[in-house]
């Protein structure tokens, strides 16, 4: 994984995709466009292993990925830009659910997990909609049917 560089706008125009942050006023949003990382992976590349330690969410700015578990031939969940994930450890103390990894040239907004909570702190209503994806995912996941868990919003 490298360090690549995205400007506040380009980081802010990323996170307006995302569901958790699209309620969140402009100027707010720059707040938390301050705080995260930018990150690229190449085609192939793992970002993490199923049962690694989590320590950071993320959204993706450009790119696509692919949620594994093992066992599987494919991919049980892509991902796209304005997807968010790993949020499922800020929730709980276990490692990764599952590997995931580059489909194609990836650009990620990261955010260790001590800020983000502050952030939610500070914007509860992007907790709220956290909440509602993970909870899809997980209803998705029972059901089997692969759903990204995306909130629609319309």
């Amino acid at each position: 994984m490298k360090t690549t560089v995205l400007s506040v706008a380009e980081r802010i125009q990323a996170l307006g995709k995302c569901p958790a942050f699209a309620r969140v006023p402009a100027g707010d949003l720059s707040v938390l466009a301050e705080m995260v990382e930018t990150e690229r992976l190449a085609e192939g590349e793992v970002l993490f292993e199923r049962g690694e330690a989590s320590t950071s969410v993320y959204v993706i700015a450009s790119g696509a990925m692919g949620v594994w578990l093992p066992g599987r031939p494919e991919p049980v969940r892509r991902l796209a830009a304005g997807d968010l994930l790993g949020e499922y450890g800020m929730f709980s103390r276990q490692g990764r659910t599952a590997t995931v990894k580059a489909e194609t040239q990836t650009v990620l907004l990261s955010l260790v997990y001590p800020r983000f909570r502050a952030f939610l702190v500070q914007f509860p209503e992007s907790a709220l909609v956290l909440l509602e994806i993970a909870v899809n995912r997980l209803t998705a996941a029972e059901a089997g049917d692969g759903a990204s868990g995306r909130v629609r919003h319309e």
